[in-house]
Protein backbone atom coordinates (compact mmCIF):
# COMPACT_ATOMS: atom_id res chain seq x y z
CA UNK A 1 0.00 0.00 0.00
CA UNK A 2 2.04 2.89 -1.32
CA UNK A 3 -0.34 5.57 -0.09
CA UNK A 4 -0.12 4.27 3.47
CA UNK A 5 3.69 4.28 3.32
CA UNK A 6 3.55 7.79 1.89
CA UNK A 7 1.32 8.91 4.78
CA UNK A 8 3.70 7.38 7.34
CA UNK A 9 6.70 9.05 5.73
CA UNK A 10 4.85 12.37 5.72
CA UNK A 11 4.09 12.08 9.44
CA UNK A 12 7.75 11.29 10.04
CA UNK A 13 8.77 14.45 8.21
CA UNK A 14 10.45 12.52 5.38
CA UNK A 15 8.92 14.63 2.63
CA UNK A 16 11.07 13.52 -0.32
CA UNK A 17 10.37 9.80 0.12
CA UNK A 18 6.72 10.58 0.97
CA UNK A 19 6.36 12.55 -2.25
CA UNK A 20 7.83 9.70 -4.30
CA UNK A 21 5.48 7.13 -2.76
CA UNK A 22 2.38 9.31 -3.06
CA UNK A 23 3.20 10.37 -6.61
CA UNK A 24 3.71 6.74 -7.62
CA UNK A 25 0.41 5.76 -6.04
CA UNK A 26 -1.31 8.69 -7.76
CA UNK A 27 0.09 7.73 -11.17
CA UNK A 28 -1.11 4.15 -10.66
CA UNK A 29 -4.62 5.39 -9.82
CA UNK A 30 -4.71 7.62 -12.89
CA UNK A 31 -3.59 4.71 -15.08
CA UNK A 32 -6.24 2.44 -13.56
CA UNK A 33 -9.22 4.81 -13.32
CA UNK A 34 -8.54 7.95 -15.36
CA UNK A 35 -7.70 11.48 -14.22
CA UNK A 36 -11.08 12.56 -12.84
CA UNK A 37 -12.10 9.41 -10.99
CA UNK A 38 -13.42 9.71 -7.42
CA UNK A 39 -10.59 7.49 -6.15
CA UNK A 40 -8.17 10.33 -6.90
CA UNK A 41 -9.78 12.78 -4.46
CA UNK A 42 -7.83 11.61 -1.42
CA UNK A 43 -4.70 11.08 -3.49
CA UNK A 44 -4.78 14.73 -4.54
CA UNK A 45 -5.26 15.73 -0.90
CA UNK A 46 -2.31 13.62 0.26
CA UNK A 47 -0.13 15.07 -2.49
CA UNK A 48 -1.17 18.57 -1.41
CA UNK A 49 -0.09 17.86 2.18
CA UNK A 50 3.40 16.79 1.13
CA UNK A 51 3.67 19.56 -1.46
CA UNK A 52 2.76 22.14 1.16
CA UNK A 53 5.34 20.77 3.58
CA UNK A 54 7.97 20.98 0.84
CA UNK A 55 7.05 24.62 0.16
CA UNK A 56 5.45 23.81 -3.19
CA UNK A 57 2.44 26.03 -2.57
CA UNK A 58 1.39 26.32 -6.21
CA UNK A 59 1.44 22.54 -6.66
CA UNK A 60 -0.46 22.06 -3.40
CA UNK A 61 -3.11 24.52 -4.53
CA UNK A 62 -3.44 22.75 -7.87
CA UNK A 63 -3.80 19.38 -6.13
CA UNK A 64 -6.49 20.73 -3.80
CA UNK A 65 -8.38 22.34 -6.68
CA UNK A 66 -8.35 18.96 -8.46
CA UNK A 67 -9.64 17.29 -5.28
CA UNK A 68 -12.36 19.94 -5.01
CA UNK A 69 -13.48 19.40 -8.61
CA UNK A 70 -13.72 15.66 -8.00
CA UNK A 71 -15.61 16.23 -4.73
CA UNK A 72 -18.11 18.54 -6.41
CA UNK A 73 -18.80 15.95 -9.12
CA UNK A 74 -19.38 13.36 -6.40
CA UNK A 75 -22.02 15.51 -4.75
CA UNK A 76 -21.25 14.74 -1.09
CA UNK A 77 -21.49 18.07 0.78
CA UNK A 78 -19.16 16.88 3.56
CA UNK A 79 -16.42 16.01 1.07
CA UNK A 80 -16.85 19.32 -0.74
CA UNK A 81 -16.69 21.28 2.52
CA UNK A 82 -13.66 19.32 3.71
CA UNK A 83 -11.63 20.19 0.63
CA UNK A 84 -12.90 23.78 0.56
CA UNK A 85 -11.59 24.18 4.09
CA UNK A 86 -8.22 22.63 3.24
CA UNK A 87 -7.87 24.93 0.26
CA UNK A 88 -9.08 27.88 2.33
CA UNK A 89 -6.47 27.11 5.00
CA UNK A 90 -3.73 27.03 2.36
CA UNK A 91 -4.86 30.30 0.82
CA UNK A 92 -5.18 31.91 4.26
CA UNK A 93 -1.72 30.71 5.29
CA UNK A 94 -0.24 32.26 2.16
CA UNK A 95 -1.98 35.60 2.65
CA UNK A 96 -4.65 35.15 -0.02
CA UNK A 97 -7.59 35.71 2.27
CA UNK A 98 -9.80 37.30 -0.38
CA UNK A 99 -9.62 34.03 -2.34
CA UNK A 100 -10.00 31.89 0.79
CA UNK A 101 -13.09 33.61 2.16
CA UNK A 102 -15.70 32.51 -0.42
CA UNK A 103 -14.51 28.90 -0.22
CA UNK A 104 -14.67 28.81 3.56
CA UNK A 105 -17.98 30.70 3.61
CA UNK A 106 -19.46 28.03 1.31
CA UNK A 107 -18.02 25.30 3.54
CA UNK A 108 -19.66 26.90 6.58
CA UNK A 109 -23.00 26.94 4.76
CA UNK A 110 -22.65 23.29 3.71
CA UNK A 111 -21.72 22.18 7.21
CA UNK A 112 -24.46 24.26 8.81
CA UNK A 113 -27.06 22.75 6.46
CA UNK A 114 -25.80 19.22 7.02
CA UNK A 115 -24.90 19.23 10.72
CA UNK A 116 -26.41 22.33 12.31
CA UNK A 117 -24.93 25.50 13.73
CA UNK A 118 -23.49 24.00 16.92
CA UNK A 119 -21.81 20.93 15.48
CA UNK A 120 -18.03 20.82 15.94
CA UNK A 121 -17.41 20.68 12.17
CA UNK A 122 -19.51 23.81 11.63
CA UNK A 123 -17.82 25.59 14.52
CA UNK A 124 -14.35 24.75 13.19
CA UNK A 125 -15.28 26.14 9.77
CA UNK A 126 -16.72 29.27 11.40
CA UNK A 127 -13.50 29.70 13.37
CA UNK A 128 -11.44 29.64 10.17
CA UNK A 129 -13.85 32.10 8.58
CA UNK A 130 -13.42 34.40 11.60
CA UNK A 131 -9.62 34.22 11.24
CA UNK A 132 -9.90 35.12 7.56
CA UNK A 133 -12.28 37.97 8.32
CA UNK A 134 -9.90 39.28 10.97
CA UNK A 135 -7.06 39.18 8.44
CA UNK A 136 -9.24 41.07 5.99
CA UNK A 137 -10.28 43.53 8.70
CA UNK A 138 -13.93 42.51 8.44
CA UNK A 139 -14.49 40.56 11.67
CA UNK A 140 -18.17 39.99 12.36
CA UNK A 141 -19.88 39.72 15.73
CA UNK A 142 -21.63 36.53 14.60
CA UNK A 143 -18.37 34.61 14.51
CA UNK A 144 -16.46 36.31 17.33
CA UNK A 145 -17.25 33.42 19.71
CA UNK A 146 -17.29 30.34 17.50
CA UNK A 147 -17.18 27.93 20.44
CA UNK A 148 -20.26 29.29 22.17
CA UNK A 149 -22.88 26.56 22.43
CA UNK A 150 -20.82 23.79 20.81
CA UNK A 151 -22.34 20.36 21.03
CA UNK A 152 -19.92 17.49 21.52
CA UNK A 153 -21.08 14.77 19.14
CA UNK A 154 -19.74 12.73 16.27
CA UNK A 155 -20.36 13.43 12.61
Amino acid sequence: MRHELGDVLLVQGRYGPAARELEGYHRALVARHGAGHAELRNSHRALARVQRQRGEVGAAETSLREALAISRRGGDPDQVAEVQIELGELLHATGRDALARPLVQQAVALRRARHGEKHALTVAARRLLAEIDASLGTARAAVDSPLEGVEARGS
